[in-house]
């Protein structure tokens, strides 16, 4: 919240660093420019934001969760790190070589 006032405070410092130089259509002008350019930015924003919702709450398919359930039901040697893994890899081509 703190950022967004001193947002604020510079854009319209900013704006009245160039009143000096700008008549009050271009600075309108400008002001109308820059709210614009926001709003696409937010557009942008919301639209990124729906993709994310839509792909957290997206439904599973069910195949796929049974193909999971198969591989998780699959004997094998189960490993808590890529460390562990590794460490089983290197052991197990010591005693092939």
């Amino acid at each position: 919240m703190h950022q967004i006032y001193e947002c604020k405070l510079l854009i319209i410092s900013v704006y009245i660093y160039f009143s000096g130089f700008m008549s009050e259509v271009q600075i309108l002008k400008k002001v109308a420019a820059d709210v614009s350019l926001l709003m696409t930015k937010v557009d942008s924003i919301e639209k990124t934001m729906n993709e994310i919702d839509y792909d957290l709450h997206r439904d599973i398919n069910p195949a796929y969760l049974r193909k999971l359930e198969q591989f998780s039901k699959q004997k094998g040697n189960r490993y808590n790190s890529v460390a562990d893994f590794d460490k089983h890899m290197r052991s197990k081509n010591k005693t092939s070589e």
